[in-house]
């Protein structure tokens, strides 16, 4: 997974991405760079790379503005995209929260494959 870089600060959590392999980012910079390049040769190596297009999570659970990177990144590997939609995060873990409610529940919803290829002209698809 590409991930913010301070993810890899909370304790537990940070150490169990590093030992999985998960690459820093931070929008617009080397490590960017960096980790969009190492997320192409693992897509090339035939391993799935999971990106929060969003970025972060909203405080209030509602979806944030879409980054182009992820979908940027598909075209230049030629690999299709698996929309996944995860509602409830916000209900286990508040955006900047510690304490974790163990009795919330999260929804998983997957989507059609998105074949990003129709779209090298730089325009995104709608949905």
């Amino acid at each position: 997974m590409v991930t913010k870089t301070e993810l890899f600060r909370v304790p537990i959590w940070g150490p169990a991405m590093r030992e999985a392999g998960s690459s820093r980012s931070t929008a617009r910079t080397a490590s960017a760079r960096a980790s969009a390049r190492v997320a192409k040769v693992r897509l090339a190596s035939g391993i799935n790379v999971w990106i929060a297009p969003e970025g972060t999570r909203s405080r209030s659970g509602a979806l944030g503005p879409f980054k182009s990177g992820g979908f940027r990144l598909a075209q230049a590997s030629g690999v299709r995209i698996l929309p996944v939609a995860i509602r409830g995060t916000e209900k286990i873990l508040k955006a900047d929260g510690v304490l974790v409610n163990r009795g919330a529940s999260v929804e998983l919803e997957f989507g059609t494959p998105v074949d990003p290829a129709p779209f090298a002209n730089g325009s995104a698809p709608n949905s």
